[in-house]
């Protein structure tokens, strides 16, 4: 019988590992080569396209059985909205530098867009995250107390302090 290694009484695994583990068929499925392409599109995009472009997929071109070689770059489908779609034609190439900067490879060539709605983006903060109440913050610290691991007892603090704020900014923005 086997024994599985443990960290501890309760073995914490990263969340990022297990996210891309849960995200990676759906994104396989999509074309996409890596979930964090989704995930940081609005830094790749920029604030011009962030909210209104998504990409969508990336189709690789069929490469001949029994041919191996370099890779061959692929053309990444980007979802736009309305007529944002003629703007990002012609910032096209620097979206594609961008996109393969990120993937550190000449990972796509071109890009095809394809109107079409892109959904609820995620909505930029304004200003600085709201005051969290002294009394949040002492819970928070209570919940993470038992923690023995320095460095995910920081990460989970950070985590429920961030929780706390967007509650509170969320309950913010539904009061005006």
């Amino acid at each position: 019988m086997s024994q599985r290694h443990t960290r501890g009484p309760m073995s914490a695994k990263p969340i990022g590992g297990t996210l891309a583990k849960i995200l990676k068929p759906a994104v396989r499925k999509r074309g996409l080569a890596a979930a964090d392409l989704i995930m940081t599109w609005r830094d790749i995009a920029g604030p011009q396209f962030a909210e209104c472009t998504l990409p969508d997929r990336i189709v690789w071109p069929r490469v001949p059985d029994g041919i191996e070689g370099e890779a061959v770059p692929g053309t990444l489908v980007v979802r736009c909205a309305g007529p944002a779609a003629v703007f990002l034609q012609h910032e096209a190439p620097l979206l594609v530098e961008r996109v393969n900067t990120f993937l550190g490879w000449y990972a796509v060539d071109r890009i095809k867009i394809v109107q079409g709605p892109v959904g609820d983006p995620v909505p930029a903060r304004d200003g600085p995250p709201p005051e969290i109440p002294d009394e949040k913050r002492e819970e928070v610290a209570e919940t993470v107390a038992g923690v023995s691991d320095d460095r995910l007892r920081r990460a989970l603090s950070l985590l429920g302090k961030n929780v706390v704020a967007n509650a509170i900014a969320k309950a913010q923005a539904d009061d005006d």
